[in-house]
C-alpha cells in the first residue's frame, strides 16, 4: 500500500522532448514554421512541473468553474483562456478547433500509423523519425512538426501516441493560427483535472491508492499559480525568476524548486502540502498587462515573439472622405454646435433664475430676524486732556463715570438753579415795583424821609441788576450743546467754562 502523502498523478507531458526536436531542426524548417505564425513553439524552455506541486493545485480546482481556491489563506485564481495564450505563446485565432473521429476518413490519417504493440498505431517516435528524415515536403513537415508538438507539450495524451483527431484542424499550414487554440486547451485542461480527481476519489474509496495518468497540458496551471505568488525581497536575492512571456518560453525547473521551497507549509507533515506564500494583487502578475514586465523583477528582458499580425482585410479603406460625405459631416457639425449653444443659453437661464430665488429667500429671512443694535464706544480724547483731567484708572468713554460728565453736569445743574433764581427775583422785583409805584402815587404832595420800605426797594434794585448779569450768562442748552474749555487765569483749578 502506497503512504497517504504519495502524489498519484502521472503525465505524459514532455517539453524537453519537443525542445530536442527543435534543435535538431533545418533553418529553413524553422523558418516555414516561423512564417505560419508560430515562432514560440521553437523557444520552448526544457522543463517539467513537479509531480506533488501540480497534484496539490489540481485537488484544489473546481473544474466546472476553471478556478483554484485554497481555503487556508483564502486565495483564489480563476484559470483563463487569456492566461493560457500567455503562457504558452499561441496565436490569437478564433475559430473552434476541427476535431475528427477515429473512424472518421481523413487523407492523412494512414501516414503516420505504424504496426506497433500488435496493432497500427501512430506513435510519436515514428513522426520525430519521419521530421529527422527530411524528405518531406513543407506543409507535409509543419503537420507532422505540430501533430508532435500536440502530443508532447500542447494536448499529450495517456499514451506516447499522436492526437490524430487534430488532423482535420490541420489541412492548411496557414490557417491553423486562426483556431481558437487557447480556448480548446483549457477545456482540454479542466476535462483532466476532473477525470483526475473522479478517478483519485475512487481508489481512495477503494483504499488501493495506484498511479494515475493525467494528459493535456497541466503544467501550465504551475505556472499560473507560481506567478501569483508573492516572494519576500530575501528569497528574489537568492532565486531571480523571469516573468517575460511567453511564460513557458523562460520558466525552468529551478524556478518550480524555488517555489516548492518557500511555498511549502509548515504545518504538517505531508511531503506535499503548498500555499504557505500569499497571493499577488492580479495587477502585478504578468497576466494583467501583457507590454509590461512583472512589477518586483528588476532588469527583466524585453517581451518576445508577439504573434504576427493578422493579414490585412480585403475591404478597401479609403484615403479621404468621399464627396457626398462631406456635407453630412459639415451639417452635422453645425447642428451639434447650435445645441452646445442652445445648451449653454439655457444654463445661464437657469443660473440667474436660480440666484433671483437665492436673493429673494435671503432678504425674507433678513426681514424676519431681528438684528440687535450694535453699541459703539466714543473716539478717545486727546492726551493732554486725559492725563489732566482724567483720574487714574477710570474710562476714556463719555459715560456717566468720567469727569467731564460730571463736570458737564455740574455746570448745567448751576446755570439752571441761576435761571430760575433770576426768574423769581424778577418777579418780585414787579411787584415791589408796582407796590412802590402806587404809593408814590399816594403820597405825591408830601414828601416825607426815607422809610424802611424806601431802604427794602434800594436793595431789591441792585440784586434785580444782579440777576440781570447772571441772565447774560449761558442758558441750560447752551451748557448742553457748548463746548468746555479750561480757562487758567479765569476759573479755579480743575473747574471747566463754557466757550461759544
Amino acid at each position: 500500500m502506497k503512504p497517504a502523502d504519495e502524489c498519484l498523478l502521472k503525465s505524459r507531458f514532455a517539453a524537453g522532448r519537443l525542445n530536442d526536436v527543435v534543435l535538431g531542426m533545418a533553418k529553413d524548417r524553422k523558418d516555414h514554421i516561423r512564417l505560419q505564425g508560430w515562432v514560440n513553439l521553437l523557444q520552448i524552455g526544457s522543463f517539467s512541473a513537479p509531480e506533488g506541486l501540480l497534484e496539490w493545485i489540481i485537488d484544489r480546482i473546481n473544474p466546472e468553474l476553471g478556478e483554484f481556491r485554497n481555503q487556508r489563506n483564502n486565495t483564489s485564481i480563476l484559470f483563463t483562456k487569456d492566461m493560457f495564450v500567455k503562457v504558452l505563446g499561441l496565436p490569437p485565432g478564433n475559430r473552434p478547433v476541427v476535431l475528427t473521429g477515429k473512424h472518421q476518413e481523413s487523407a492523412h490519417r494512414e501516414f503516420y500509423k505504424i504496426e506497433y504493440n500488435h496493432g497500427r498505431r501512430a506513435p510519436i517516435h515514428h513522426a520525430i523519425d519521419l521530421l529527422d528524415n527530411g524528405k518531406l515536403d513543407e506543409e507535409t513537415y509543419f503537420r507532422t512538426f505540430f501533430e508532435v508538438a500536440l502530443g508532447t507539450y500542447l494536448c499529450p495524451g495517456t499514451g506516447n501516441m499522436l492526437p490524430l483527431e487534430y488532423l482535420g484542424s490541420l489541412d492548411d499550414s496557414s490557417q491553423v493560427k486562426d483556431y481558437d487554440w487557447g480556448a480548446h486547451i483549457l477545456q482540454n485542461v479542466m476535462s483532466e483535472v476532473d477525470a483526475f480527481q473522479k478517478k483519485k476519489a475512487n481508489n481512495m474509496l477503494q483504499n488501493e491508492p495506484k498511479k494515475i495518468w493525467v494528459g493535456s497540458c497541466l503544467p501550465v496551471l504551475a505556472i499560473i499559480y507560481m506567478d501569483h505568488l508573492d516572494f519576500p525581497e530575501s528569497c528574489l536575492s537568492a532565486h531571480h525568476i523571469d516573468y517575460s512571456l511567453p511564460r513557458a518560453s523562460h520558466v525552468s525547473d529551478a524556478d518550480f524548486k524555488f517555489v516548492m521551497k518557500h511555498d511549502k507549509s509548515r504545518l504538517t507533515l505531508n511531503a506535499h502540502s503548498y500555499g504557505a506564500r500569499p497571493f499577488r494583487p492580479f495587477h502585478m502578475t504578468p497576466y494583467a498587462n501583457q507590454h509590461a514586465p512583472f512589477g518586483h523583477q528588476p532588469h527583466q528582458p524585453p517581451l518576445v515573439n508577439d504573434p504576427e499580425p493578422p493579414e490585412p482585410s480585403n475591404i478597401p479603406v479609403p484615403n479621404e472622405l468621399p464627396d457626398f460625405m462631406i456635407p453630412i459631416i459639415e451639417m452635422h457639425t453645425q447642428l451639434w454646435a447650435k445645441d452646445i449653444e442652445d445648451t449653454n443659453t439655457m444654463l445661464m437661464k437657469k443660473h440667474s433664475t436660480r440666484m433671483f430665488t437665492f436673493a429673494r429667500d435671503v432678504i425674507s429671512a433678513m426681514k424676519n430676524h431681528t438684528t440687535p443694535t450694535p453699541s459703539f464706544a466714543s473716539p478717545p480724547r486727546d492726551a493732554s486732556v486725559s492725563i489732566l483731567h482724567q483720574p487714574e484708572g477710570s474710562a476714556s468713554k463719555a459715560t456717566p463715570e468720567t469727569q467731564f460728565w460730571n463736570e458737564a453736569v455740574e455746570i448745567a445743574q448751576e446755570v439752571e438753579r441761576s435761571k430760575e433764581k433770576s426768574s423769581c427775583q424778577l418777579q418780585m422785583h414787579h411787584t415791589s415795583r408796582a407796590t412802590t409805584s402806587a404809593q408814590t402815587n399816594k403820597d405825591q404832595g408830601a414828601p416825607t424821609a426815607p422809610s424802611h420800605e424806601e431802604d427794602h426797594t434800594a436793595s431789591h434794585e441792585q440784586e434785580l441788576a444782579a440777576s440781570r448779569e447772571l441772565d447774560q450768562g449761558p442758558s441750560v442748552e447752551h451748557a448742553r450743546c457748548g463746548s468746555f474749555q479750561q480757562e487758567p487765569d479765569a476759573a479755579p483749578k480743575g473747574k471747566m467754562q463754557m466757550t461759544y
